[in-house]
């Protein structure tokens, strides 16, 4: 004879345990933070493709940014997604602030803390990027340097922060400064952009 209270324990555990392990696996598949494009205003961050390649250029810098960004742009991003991404950075030479529509303005900072920042201006009415600003922290080695450069240039692009340990990972150890762009993200760059 059966002992129907007993199988119907079993039974609710097993759902229970179900219910759970889906749930981590949505958990894991759906993780803040692997977003793709940045979202503001309730709109994916997104250049116009006819926008592309972005123009370039900076003001009061030197050789060695300059060189982390054609290294980033022409050897690792360009060849990596299949499309051009920015152009040939040029010097801003006239006594007027640069326009700030369509196009990357960069630059040094002096914060004292390692890294960079990107400021994105874009339609709210749709997300269209039409102008960034990249400023790099001065003296960092090259390594972290073109690791930093390449990750500001894909935020430029849309990119969100990963929390897989790729470019686009925010805060990576030392030893974590391998320069590679997620499958993920290239496949979505490519789509959204070649």
């Amino acid at each position: 004879m059966y002992n129907w209270r007993n199988i119907l324990t079993f039974v609710v555990a097993g759902l229970i345990a179900l219910v759970v392990i889906i749930s981590l696996f949505y958990g894991i598949i759906k993780r803040p933070g692997d977003l793709g494009f940045r979202v503001k205003d309730g709109h994916e961050l997104k250049w116009r493709k006819d926008k592309l390649p972005i123009i370039c250029i900076y003001r009061n810098i030197d050789e060695k940014l300059l060189a982390a960004y054609n290294h980033a742009v022409f050897e690792i991003l360009n060849p990596t997604l299949r499309f051009s991404t920015y152009m040939e950075c040029i010097k801003w030479k006239l006594p007027v602030p640069p326009p700030k529509k369509d196009l990357l303005l960069l630059e040094y900072r002096e914060t004292g803390k390692p890294g960079g920042d990107t400021t994105i201006l874009y339609n709210k009415k749709n997300g269209e990027i039409y102008g960034l600003h990249i400023r790099i922290e001065k003296n960092v080695e090259h390594k972290m340097l073109l690791r930093i450069m390449t990750h500001e240039l894909l935020h430029g692009l849309g990119l969100e922060h990963d929390r897989e340990k790729t470019i686009m990972f925010r805060k990576p150890k030392p030893w974590e400064m391998e320069i590679n762009i997620s499958r993920r993200d290239i496949k979505l760059l490519q789509k959204t952009y070649k």
